[in-house]
Formats: structure tokens, sequence, C-alpha cells
């Protein structure tokens, strides 16, 4: 009970700061309002392409509106996939790995099946309907063909929040959200960034971009590692992963840090709110400590101090064994 009450405060917490409902109905005479007001209602009905139509010439960066920046980062959210009350609501068990939240935050439908001797330059998925879902034994994936719109929109919401941030108008709620968003972002990097390793044909003089699935969920890589999925076998280039630098395409080591970083963040922010126990502050340090592999010292400083062979090594020797 203390545990369903608890969620139920943090969720009603979140969405109060970010989609701002309680406009609805109390929108005054002005046009500025009068878009917020609907573009709260909009947002609550997932209509998130009306929010960012309505407020994107709202929103700027030399007179930052708060309510503005909630509204559309959280529709940018939406259009992603991400529903932020499934990591909230996120229950570990002996079977579940806690890198698993990152799929519970994720609202997907399945793409459309292709048989294996389709054209697979050819998009099957498709990111506005969001029916980019793969699955194999346990095992769920993103389309490879649709990742990279995903973590376009993923961008454009952190951006929406880094700026609220950096201006000192992100109140603790808002830093908890970033978190969430952070975390998925995070998954999706370096999904997308092994994906893109266990891909050859991308050095070839053919490349075929998206041919490889997204693991999005633990079974995911340890399927990718070690077993044939839909007819393929993606285990004979698993040592692709390890051979590269551990640079994946040179995407900066950075990137992951700053997810990092904001993740800790969000347990600076519980401290601001006043709490000290509550199982989402918990979850959250605990996929921190998995992915740094469990640093005995402070958290902040085995981010800063993060290299990129421990990514790889979180991905070969955390993520892809049983």
């Amino acid at each position: 009970m203390k545990k369903i009450l608890a969620l139920s405060f943090l969720v009603l917490l979140i969405a109060g700061c970010s989609n701002d409902s309680v406009f609805q109905g109390m929108a005054d005479d002005s046009t500025r309002d009068a878009k917020k007001a609907d573009a709260a209602i909009a947002l609550d009905n997932k209509q998130y392409d009306a929010v960012i139509d309505s407020l994107a010439e709202l929103y700027n960066t030399n007179a930052l509106d708060p309510q503005v920046s909630r509204l559309l980062g959280s529709a940018y959210m939406g259009k992603a996939g991400i529903d932020a009350t499934g990591f909230i609501g996120y229950e570990s068990d002996s079977e579940n790995d806690i890198f698993d939240i990152v799929r519970s935050s994720l609202l997907l439908n399945p793409s459309p099946w292709i048989p294996n001797n389709s054209d697979t330059s050819t998009l099957s998925c498709n990111v506005e309907d969001l029916t980019v879902l793969m699955t194999s034994s346990g095992g769920d994936y993103i389309d490879g063909h649709c990742v990279d719109s995903i973590i376009e929109y993923l961008d454009k919401a952190k951006r929406i929040f880094y700026v609220l941030q950096y201006k000192n108008m992100a109140t603790p709620s808002d830093r908890i959200q970033y978190s969430i968003l952070s975390a998925i972002h995070f998954g999706m990097l370096i999904g997308n960034d092994t994906a893109r390793a266990l891909n050859p044909s991308l050095n070839s003089s053919n490349p075929t971009p998206g041919s490889v699935p997204v693991p999005i969920n633990k079974s995911a890589y340890y399927l990718l590692r070690n077993e044939q999925i839909w007819s393929r076998s993606y285990s004979g280039n698993w040592d692709i992963i390890s051979n590269s630098d551990h640079t994946f395409y040179r995407t900066p080591l950075n990137y992951y840090q700053e997810d990092l970083l904001i993740m800790n963040d969000a347990l600076k922010a519980y401290e601001d709110l006043g709490v000290e126990d509550d199982f989402v502050k918990d979850d959250i340090e605990s996929l921190l400590r998995n992915i740094l592999q469990n640093p005995s010292g402070d958290l902040e400083d085995a981010i800063n101090t993060m290299t990129t062979a421990g990514i790889t090594s979180y991905i070969q020797n955390v993520l892809s064994v049983e």
C-alpha cells in the first residue's frame, strides 16, 4: 500500500509539472494562455503533434516560459514513445534485470513482419504511430530503420529540459522527468551502437543501415550474442564490438556521460524534495550502479572517469550474459 501511494504521488507530481493539465478550463482571454491550455488538453489526449505545432512558436529560450517548456518537452517524449509511468511503476524480480526498466518505459507497437528474403532496406516501421517493436523469445528490439528518428525526438526533449535546468527554472520533479528521459536515451544509444557494430555491411560497398534490430532489454542483448533470431545469427559478429576501440562509430563518450550525470542529478532532486527513501529513487540508483558495474565510491566520480571501454564492458559482461 505504501508503494502504491508513493507511485500515485509521483505520477501526479510529474504529470502536474509536465503537462500542466490544470490549465483545462482555466484559460484567460489571452491567446498565449489559451494555446497553453489547449496544448495541455491535447497532451492529456496524447495528441503530441498538436502540442508541438501549437507551442513551437511560443518556445523562446531568451524569454523562457517553464510551462511551455514542460508541455513541449513532454510532447517530444510522447513522440518517442516514452511512458514515464512505466518507469515509475517498474518492479524488478528475479527474472528481470534493472536495465529492463528501459523497455518498461516505452509504449511501442509491433512493426509489420517482413520475410527474410525481402529487401530489408525498405522501411517496415513507422515512428509516427510507434509501430517499431520487434520481439523474439523474450527479447525486445526496435526496428533499426526507425531508431534514429526516435533518438531525434529524445534529443529534442532533452534539449528542452536542459535549457529549463540551465536557466534555473527546473523544479525537482522536472529534474526527475529529465532523468527518466535520459535513462531511455542512454538505453537507445547503446542499443543503436550495438546494432551498428553488429552490421558489417556498413563498411561494405553495399551498406544496409538499419538491418540489425536494436536491443532494448537484457534478453535482447543475450539473444543477439548467443542465439539465432528470425533465422539470423549475429553472434559471429559479436567480437566486432570490442575490435573498434569501443568508439561505436565515433559516438562521443560524453553523450553517455551526460545521460548518466542527469540520472545522478535526480538523486539530488529527491533530496531537494525532502525524500530520502523512495523506490523510484532506488531504481534510478540501481540502474546507475548496474551501468557503472557497481562502483564502490562516489557515483559522480565514477561517471566522470568512465571510459569507452567501460561502455563496452557493460555490454559484454552485464547486458549480454545470463
